[in-house]
């Protein structure tokens, strides 16, 4: 508790202390350290505990966070630990993203959060988009369905262009799946060039 109120209470990235106690003895006290033993702390406690960790993961700095996913986030038990894993898919590292990656791949997730994952692909991010459509992908047939018909019919081109990707990989890899999801494109009613790169190549491979 006397760390997550000091945590509270800082408004800057570090405290510098030089001279403390001597003139010979400085000290520093950072904001992502103290918020990283928070996390640790955590895992020693309960979920209710390990949920309030979650809220610190941005403030840990960018080279430990994927520390924190693979050591406390690997077995989420609540809504929290779970949405936090899912939105570290975004994070603006690499490391932390595919740390949420290696974990999520592991995992039985619920229908409701790919709708979340659905989001990220508005970010432009080449790790990150392909991450995220690996993940769409490993969703049962009618979620994936359900996330293509979204996603094509999105306002944001970043969307619509990795539904396109997902089905030329559903081509190359699910035909099956591949031929009930191809008469979607139709929701494309005013692609842009680098979509209607993809929907030409689409047209030609299902012309074959």
């Amino acid at each position: 508790e006397l760390m997550k109120n000091l945590l509270a209470q800082m408004d800057k990235k570090e405290y510098v202390i030089d001279p403390c106690i001597f003139p010979w003895y400085g000290v520093r006290l950072e904001k992502s350290v103290l918020a990283e033993k928070l996390a640790v702390t955590a895992s020693f406690l309960d979920n209710d505990a390990l949920d309030a960790a979650c809220a610190y993961l941005p403030q840990i700095d960018t080279y430990r966070r994927d520390d924190f996913i693979y050591g406390l986030l690997y077995a989420p038990h609540t809504e929290i630990q779970m949405s936090t894993l899912v939105q570290a898919l975004a994070d603006r590292t690499a490391r932390t993203q595919t740390a949420a990656y290696k974990t999520l791949k592991k995992l039985t997730i619920e229908s409701r959060y790919y709708e979340q994952i659905e989001e990220m692909l508005k970010y432009k991010s080449g790790d990150l988009r392909q991450n995220v459509i690996a993940m769409l992908l490993s969703q049962p047939s009618e979620g994936l369905l359900v996330s293509l018909e979204r996603l094509l019919s999105a306002k944001t081109t970043e969307k619509r262009l990795g539904a396109l990707d997902m089905l030329l990989t559903l081509k190359k890899n699910n035909t099956s799946l591949y031929h009930q999801a191809f008469p979607l494109i139709k929701l494309v009613t005013k692609p842009t060039a680098k979509e209607k790169v993809l929907l030409d190549q689409l047209n030609t491979e299902d012309n074959q």
